[in-house]
């Protein structure tokens, strides 16, 4: 969310309108019977929400697997008891091994360290597969295709890369951005 669109003065839904976590496991139940089976908790950065567990908890107590995408910045800190309450993977976005290249993609002060802390201690306690997504933009972020394949290259980290999107006017997007998927990119001296 860019600062200069959402700044501290952006009027934001309040608290009180979020649903509870009873009106989400009532949703999920309800869609249980149309055939849902998996639910991913995201959207902004589900690790705010107070007592995240709990609501995983109540979730998968449901029979369905849980997944979380998180910008993995509390991921160290909850990453145990998410695991314990019944997570079963995590997805992080992740758009660059480079610390200002990653503060200025994620308009964010969250540092790369605590972002590979996250996914470690992810990986420490189970949530498996931990999954990258990295939104390649021409001429921000491309060289960060390769180091990010090779940073988690033989330690079972999936890395996807996608597509930079238009998400509702807020990020200025120009389909001169967009990496074509026909482009290709080399990590050391091996196609990936």
């Amino acid at each position: 969310m860019p600062r200069e669109r959402f700044s501290e003065n952006h009027t934001f839904l309040p608290k009180r309108a979020f649903l509870s976590f009873e009106e989400i496991e009532k949703v999920v139940r309800s869609c249980m019977s149309l055939g849902l089976e998996k639910v991913r908790i995201t959207g902004g950065e589900p690790l705010l929400r107070k007592d995240l567990p709990r609501l995983i908890e109540m979730l998968s107590g449901l029979g369905i697997e849980i997944a979380l995408t998180t910008n993995a910045s509390l991921l160290k800190k909850e990453a145990k008891a998410l695991h314990s309450a019944g997570l079963t993977r995590v997805t992080v976005s992740l758009d660059a091994l480079d610390s200002e290249l990653h503060r200025t993609m994620s308009d964010s002060n969250i540092s790369v360290d605590s972002v590979l802390e996250g996914i470690d201690e992810a990986i420490r306690v189970g949530l498996s597969p931990v999954k990258i997504n990295c939104v390649v933009q021409k001429g921000v972020n491309e060289e960060e295709v390769s180091k990010l394949v090779n940073h988690f290259r033989h330690t079972g980290v999936i890395v996807r890369f996608i597509e930079y999107m238009d998400v509702g006017r807020t990020n200025g997007w120009q389909l001169a951005q967009v990496v074509p998927s026909g482009e290709n990119y080399k990590t050391s001296s091996k196609r990936i």
